[in-house]
């Protein structure tokens, strides 16, 4: 139960008009493959809630190897690595038919408390198991640099449909509020890295 594997297909909504895969989709598989994993292995929602406990992602980056194709039958395998005092990575790669890695990805998953939403180090949430050691980009994802420099780009209000039952803005969609800050780019991403500072409620 160390790994765990989902095969699945992208739907036609999770590409771009130009046909290339959308932050959102990368971002909304893995989070799948995470939320199944964890409930094998007695971390999921309901056990978490008995600890008054949450999961978060802070820092999260994939990588795009090669191009991925409307209908192309795909395989998640996603792993968490051994806990620290501060959280934990989970590793993700998803492969295409042959065996070969498409799209590579990391994120680090803290815990929060439900109730005063502050952050519990050193939780012990995963039972006594064999962790991998196998990372993607290495034991931590390097913080992206503060490069704002005061410039107003774009005012972006939540919408109910991005609220999560966590009761923030699940992580996947400030992928969209990215693409509409850049005024809808499109293109293939090479890639991709987003730092969470804080809970938007």
């Amino acid at each position: 139960m160390m790994y765990y594997y989902k095969n699945f297909t992208f739907a036609k909504e999770d590409f771009d008009n130009n046909g290339n895969i959308l932050p959102f989709a990368v971002l909304d598989i893995f989070e799948k493959g995470a939320v199944a994993h964890g409930e094998l292995l007695g971390a999921g929602e309901e056990a978490m809630k008995k600890k008054n406990l949450f999961w978060i992602i802070s820092r999260l980056k994939y990588q795009t190897l090669c191009a991925v194709t409307y209908g192309e039958e795909l395989t998640l395998k996603t792993w968490p690595l051994k806990p620290e005092l501060t959280g934990f990575l989970r590793e993700y790669l998803i492969l295409n038919k042959k065996g070969e890695t498409v799209i590579k990805g990391s994120a680090n998953w803290l815990t929060l408390s439900r109730d005063e939403r502050k952050l519990k180090i050193g939780q012990e949430v995963f039972p006594a198991m064999e962790f991998s050691s196998e990372v993607n980009f290495g034991k931590k994802i390097p913080r992206l640099r503060d490069f704002f420099n005061g410039e107003f780009i774009k005012e972006i209000t939540p919408q109910a449909v991005n609220i999560d039952f966590n009761g923030h803005v699940n992580n996947k969609h400030y992928t969209s509020f990215i693409l509409d800050a850049l005024n809808g780019f499109s293109g293939i991403i090479d890639t991709f890295q987003i730092d969470y500072v804080q809970e938007i409620m």
